[in-house]
Formats: C-alpha cells, structure tokens, sequence
C-alpha cells in the first residue's frame, strides 16, 4: 500500500494481505513461485508504466496527509460525540 500511495506499481505475491492491497489495475498479484507469471506482470507494468503511474497517483491523492488528517478528524469527533 505505501508503494501505491507514492505512485508505484506494485507485483505482489498471493499471500497474506498482500493482494487485498493492490488496486485493481493499478498492479499484479501472482502465484508464490510463479516466475513466468512474475516476469509477465513486470513486463505489462514496464509496458504500462505511464498509464498504470498516473491511474495510482491519482489513487495516491486519497492517502495524503491533508486527506487522511480530516479523516482521523472526522472520526475522531464522531468517538467523542462532536
């Protein structure tokens, strides 16, 4: 998730909460051990590279800090009754 958040396409493996993570079209997930399927998620991001960077910094926006202080705020406000 920090990797997408400052605008890096990610290839990540099936395990843990790693593919819950990824944005939909924005990287790869593929199979522990899969090297062909891991060499073929790199080279459709290194083909992509632009088109997948600019759709993952416009999903980035929503992780900034100004976003993320008004959501804690909100929250926060709302736990205490505000």
């Amino acid at each position: 998730m920090e990797a997408e958040a400052c605008g890096t396409p990610v290839v990540t493996f099936r395990t843990g909460g790693s593919p819950e993570n990824v944005f939909t079209g924005y990287g790869a997930v593929v199979d522990c051990g899969d090297t062909d399927g891991t060499e073929a998620a790199i080279r459709m991001i290194c083909g992509r590279n632009e088109d997948i960077r600019d759709a993952v910094s416009e999903k980035a926006e929503v992780f900034d800090a100004a976003g993320c202080f008004d959501g804690y705020t909100a929250l926060y406000d709302g736990i205490a009754g505000k």
